[in-house]
């Protein structure tokens, strides 16, 4: 368990709250003193924290964030993202057993089904009842692969990776994500998908399921043509994997994606940076401008249903973001949810910010300074808001669109 300090009301000394164990096993305990005489003018007091602290723990302190507001500090349980204590995290604590391997850590998580899971198993280990497999057992049949016109032999590597479908899938899926390989074979693919380190979360959580997806339905058109005669079609294989690819991100991300081509998919996800949490910065420019009547619109439904406190935030992030954007909104009703067509401006400075390794907000004092294509974004919205005050006919009758550029 971890304590997450918000007023510091904790006990110093002995409470978990630094993260590396509590400071009476590293310290001589003082229990006169608690955390808010370690403060001082809202900043760690290093005179204090230098007499009674070890010089090595010191750094420590100094790194935590500086409790501050009003809350109770929260015991949380570390090993889960809500911070509710789980019996099964609790085992897997404790346990002894550990993923031998790499690639079999990848297949189970709680969004693949089972059944998925269980054949990626299957397929990993070489156990897939393919006819080069029953040939080796004593079962002859005739090993004629049905992917490709050669008719080549039947193989595990041939079905998945090398024969003529397999290599149109995962290149078709490799130009879209940018996920190059070493080599041809079903490792050298998994390999590559799965120690792909996106930073988006919801990218990495894609990269994950989609390598299952993919052998999945290349082994069900497989069995399609084997059993009912009817030939292996890409086009079959890479609706089936877009719809069950779809449902399950709708349920890990509880929204609904109006998304119809992977393509589109994969731009969705450059959008989903939860992680980052936007908002916070902008709100402190606001309160240090003294601006009060202030209106929020989010293109995140998941990050709007956090800060109108509808939705859980994972407790990793909530102390670093999310507490010091609640403290800054008065009103719940100041925030709401926009679409990014509507909000291209926004949206276009926030890749631009997403993209920099400058934490720090950045304001721009002459429009020439401002990123070449959101400029081109301000005009556009600029002749948007013209046409609506001017009741211009064009703008009524077929509307102004706004235009999703793709990178080919």
């Amino acid at each position: 368990m971890l304590w997450v300090v918000n007023a510091g009301s904790c006990n110093f000394w002995y409470d978990k709250w630094l993260g590396s164990g509590a400071l009476c096993l590293k310290a001589i305990v003082n229990p006169t003193l608690s955390v808010k005489d370690f403060l001082t003018n809202g900043e760690w007091n290093g005179a204090m924290l230098r007499q009674y602290i070890p010089q090595e723990i010191i750094a420590l302190i100094l790194e935590h964030p500086v409790p501050s507001g009003d809350h109770h500090d929260e015991l949380v349980w570390s090993q889960t993202a809500s911070g509710k204590f789980m019996l099964a995290s609790a085992f897997q604590e404790v346990r002894q057993a550990r993923n031998y391997s790499v690639l079999h850590s990848q297949v189970w998580h709680p969004r693949i089904p089972l059944k998925v899971s269980f054949f990626m198993m299957r397929l990993l280990l070489g156990k897939l009842l393919l006819t080069d497999v029953l040939r080796r057992v004593g079962v002859q049949l005739v090993s004629k692969c049905l992917c490709c016109q050669e008719g080549a032999i039947e193989t595990l590597e041939h079905v998945f990776a090398e024969g003529q479908v397999a290599k149109d899938v995962w290149r078709y899926f490799g130009r879209i994500y940018r996920v190059t390989q070493l080599g041809s074979s079903l490792r050298a693919w998994l390999t590559a998908w799965w120690l792909f380190s996106p930073r988006q979360a919801v990218r990495q959580f894609l990269f994950l399921i989609l390598p299952s997806f993919i052998c999945w339905h290349t082994w069900k058109a497989r069995n399609i043509a084997y059993y009912e005669g009817r030939q292996m079609s890409v086009a079959r294989i890479f609706h089936a994997i877009l719809l069950d690819v779809i449902g399950v991100v709708e349920i890990q991300f509880n929204q609904k994606l109006e998304v119809h081509t992977f393509l589109q998919l994969y731009e969705w996800t450059t959008q989903q940076t939860l992680g980052g949490i936007g908002p916070g910065n902008g709100l402190r420019l606001c309160v240090q401008k003294q601006f009060t009547d202030v209106s929020i619109q989010v293109d995140s439904p998941v990050l709007v249903g956090i800060l109108q406190r509808r939705l859980q935030c994972p407790w990793v992030i909530r102390q670093e973001e999310v507490d010091h954007s609640w403290g800054m909104i008065i009103d719940m009703a100041q925030i709401s949810h926009c679409y990014r067509e509507a909000n291209r401006v926004a949206d276009s400075l926030a890749k631009v910010g997403a993209s920099s390794h400058n934490r720090n907000v950045t304001i721009y004092d002459d429009f020439n300074a401002i990123p070449r294509q959101t400029r081109g974004e301000i005009r556009i919205d600029r002749y948007r808001r013209w046409c609506s005050r001017t009741s211009c006919l064009a703008f009524h009758q077929l509307g102004f669109p706004n235009f999703r550029r793709v990178t080919m």
